[in-house]
C-alpha cells in the first residue's frame, strides 16, 4: 500500500542501537570519571589546603596591582556566591534583593549576579555553612556540568562516545574556564549545550 506516492513498506525506523541503556550508561560513567580526575587535577591545592575555609587564588600571590584586583574580585565572587546559596536556602523570595547594592531594591543582577554558580553551591552551603566550601563546590559543579553537557551533545550527534568525551574534555577544560576561576560565572555557556 502507498501513501501519496510513498511506499510505507520501504519506510524503515531509524537505526536505534545507540539508545541502547547499557553502553550509553557505561560510557557516561567513564566521561564522569575522567572529567572528575581531570577537576581533581588541578583543584587538589586548593582542596587540600581546605575546603570548607580555603579558596584557591588562579593568580600567584604577589605585589602587582592585578593581584590585588583579583583576590578583591574572588573575595566579592566567594561572598556572592555564598550569600545567594542562603538566599535560595533560607529566603528564596528575596533572592534579587542583594546587599551590595543597598539601599537600593530587587538590585541583584545590577551587576553580575552569579545564579548559575550560586545554584550549584547550593549543596555544600546547606551542609557545611562555608562561603569557601560553597564556592569551591560550585565551581567543581560548573565545570563537571559543562563537560558532562558537551559529552552528551557531542554523542546524542555523533553517536560516537569517545567523540563525547575529547569534545568534554575541551569545553570543560578550556583555557578562559581554568586559568580564570575568578570568573567561570562569565564564560559558562553550558545551558546553551544543555539547550541544544
Amino acid at each position: 500500500p502507498s501513501t501519496r506516492g510513498l511506499d510505507v513498506r520501504a519506510m524503515t525506523a531509524p537505526d536505534q542501537s545507540f539508545s541502547d541503556p547499557g553502553p550509553a550508561r557505561g560510557w557516561t560513567l567513564a566521561a564522569l570519571l575522567i572529567f572528575l580526575v581531570g577537576i581533581a587535577s588541578f583543584q587538589y591545592p586548593t582542596w587540600s589546603a581546605g575546603f570548607t575555609s580555603h579558596v584557591g587564588f588562579p593568580q600567584a600571590p604577589g605585589a602587582t596591582t592585578r593581584n590585588v584586583f583579583i583576590a578583591n574580585d574572588q573575595l566579592f565572587v566567594v561572598g556572592l556566591t555564598g550569600r545567594n546559596a542562603r538566599t535560595l536556602l533560607t529566603k528564596p523570595l528575596d533572592f534579587y534583593e542583594a546587599e551590595h547594592c543597598f539601599p537600593g531594591t530587587q538590585t541583584l543582577a545590577y551587576g553580575e549576579p552569579m545564579v548559575v554558580l550560586s545554584l550549584a553551591a547550593v549543596p555544600a552551603y546547606a551542609l557545611t555553612q562555608s562561603l569557601a566550601a560553597a564556592y569551591n563546590f560550585g565551581v567543581l559543579m560548573l565545570i563537571l556540568l559543562s563537560a558532562m553537557a558537551m559529552y552528551w551533545l557531542v554523542r546524542d550527534w555523533t553517536g560516537i562516545p569517545a567523540a563525547g568525551i575529547v569534545a568534554g574534555l575541551l569545553y570543560g577544560f578550556e583555557s578562559n574556564r581554568i586559568e580564570d576561576l575568578v570568573h567561570l560565572y562569565i564564560y559558562d555557556g553550558t545551558w546553551t549545550v544543555f539547550a541544544l
